[in-house]
């Protein structure tokens, strides 16, 4: 379970060359682990074969930047999604940093402490796999957020967000009397 977190820390995080070297090897490892499905139709399989679509790890940054440096709607960052730009979220963040440091995990990384890389990297660093799912529990709200923009927004790191959101056990994003009205009209 823990390596699972470390794996999708990775694939969220800026593509390097390790993770593109090594990316026929996400899935066995993570299978390994027994906590996701995995396969083709699986997020971790349709995430995986966008990410091999790339005809270079170069590429692959590129596309990464595009889509995270200049889109704060869509953003890693788990506390744009609860306080925005709102003066409790400093506050929020000397926390987490202190959650950080409390659990012997180095707090001097250049991130926020609210990058989801880096939150996964905390929740792999738990004492135990129950510590692991409470404390990834305890984000579920947000991880469903970010779930329903990204998959609004056909964003192709949704997926990843789909997995974690399961794995946290946050109940999928509610469909709403809308949509349900507009598939019964195409019936």
């Amino acid at each position: 379970m823990i390596k699972t977190y470390r794996i999708l820390s990775s694939l969220l995080d800026y593509p390097e060359q390790e993770l593109w070297e090594n990316l026929g090897e996400v899935e066995p490892l993570v299978a390994a682990d027994g906590i996701t499905e995995t396969g083709p139709e699986s997020p971790l399989g349709t995430f995986l074969s966008w990410a091999r679509g790339f005809k270079s790890l170069r590429e692959w940054q590129a596309e990464y930047s595009s889509l995270f440096d200049s889109n704060s709607a869509e953003s890693l960052y788990l506390f744009d999604f609860v306080y925005g730009t709102n003066r409790d979220r400093g506050q929020a963040m000397v926390d987490l940093r202190e959650s950080y440091a409390a659990s012997g995990m180095d707090c001097s990384a250049s991130e926020l402490p609210d990058y989801v890389p880096l939150f996964l990297e905390f929740v792999s660093a738990q004492p135990t796999e129950e510590d692991a799912k409470r404390v990834l529990a305890e984000v579920g709200g947000v991880l469903r957020m970010m779930e329903r923009r990204f998959i609004d927004r056909k964003h192709p790191y949704a997926p990843l967000i789909t997995i974690l959101r399961t794995l946290s056990g946050a109940a999928p994003r509610l469909v709403t009397t809308e949509k349900i009205a507009i598939r019964a009209e195409d019936n």
